[in-house]
């Protein structure tokens, strides 16, 4: 007999053990946002179904390339660096068991650039964004208003293909 143990930290006393080496199934990304106060994306995932997942590697997708930023355990994220105020971010994720075997990447999760244009003749801003990509069904945006110390105040919802809301009358 030969002890022997294996990548996960599993031992036992056998002439034979099963080495691990198929991937952990493939993690999703729910959500990826701007916190308003700091401004740094936040994306958010469930945890992966896999028992001995370990971590989890955040990719930032820049165009057909992906660019490891960090291997976490937990299943959300602060980008530290990112910097949403120049255009939308793509983000992907991919999950590690014990043994180093890593799921297959999924497709990418954008946050969403928001551009103003105000009108002083016509005493109106235009608000434009980019389209939150990452999921097939997009319902719609929500569009919401907040005055100075109120709370924010739902004023309707765009369907998906429109990316443009007009304010009057503030």
């Amino acid at each position: 007999l030969v002890y022997k143990s294996l990548c996960n930290g599993d031992s036992a006393i056998s002439d034979t053990l099963a080495i691990d080496n198929t991937q952990p199934p493939s993690s999703e990304i729910d959500s990826v946002s701007v916190d308003i106060n700091t401004g740094k994306v936040i994306i958010g995932w469930s945890k992966n179904p896999a028992p001995d997942v370990m971590n989890y590697t955040i990719w930032r997708a820049l165009g057909a390339n992906n660019v490891p930023i960090d291997t976490i355990d937990s299943t959300f994220y602060i980008h530290p660096t990112s910097n949403p105020n120049s255009g939308a971010l793509a983000y992907t994720l991919t999950a590690i068991d014990s043994c180093l075997n890593q799921s297959i990447i999924q497709s990418s999760h954008t946050t969403m650039f928001l551009r103003s244009v105000y009108d002083t003749c016509n005493k109106s801003i235009t608000i434009n964004w980019t389209a939150y990509f990452g999921w097939a069904n997009i319902l719609g945006y929500d569009i919401y208003i907040k005055n100075g110390q109120s709370p924010f105040i739902k004023l309707q919802t765009n369907n998906p293909s429109n990316l443009s809301y007009t304010f009057t009358n503030f």
